[in-house]
């Protein structure tokens, strides 16, 4: 259910700066919908394999797998490991992930990119509006919630 009461919080306080209230109801909705709130998500594992393929990287883990680099055989097989595993999803944002990601690197089995890549997976952006409304904002929403 739409919440117009923090609709109206959000109008009054301003809290990311927007203007509102220099705005007319429709310029303030296309303000509202236009601004992005990043978080993150748990990222599947099968979009982290797929990523892994498109990219070249699955080769290269394989390879390391098969290899005589003890630190590469170890990395290898963790990440096929994960790939086979029944675990569902990956935290980006976790220390193990990260460190993972970035011993991968150093191994030159991905590069920076590909590991940025894999991270921004995770980043998912949501208007404004449906943060605090819980939808995309229309002009009616935005008169209904300043007439409160």
């Amino acid at each position: 259910m739409a919440d117009y009461n923090a609709l109206k919080t959000e109008l009054t306080t301003d809290p990311t700066s927007l203007g509102y209230a220099g705005k007319s109801d429709s310029e303030a909705a296309a303000a509202m919908n236009a601004a992005v709130v990043t978080s993150t998500r748990p990222v599947p594992i099968d979009e982290v394999q797929s990523l892994a393929f498109r990219r070249g990287v699955a080769l290269n883990l394989q390879a390391a797998a098969n290899g005589t680099d003890p630190t590469g055989v170890a990395l290898g097989k963790t990440v096929l490991s994960l790939f086979a595993s029944r675990l569902s999803v990956i935290y980006t944002d976790d220390p193990a992930t990260e460190q993972l990601l970035g011993g991968l690197v150093q191994a030159g089995i991905m590069t920076q990119a590909d590991s940025d890549a894999t991270v921004a997976l995770a980043n998912v952006n949501t208007p404004r509006s449906v943060v605090v409304f819980g939808s995309i904002v229309t002009e009616a929403d935005i008169h209904a919630a300043r007439n409160i």
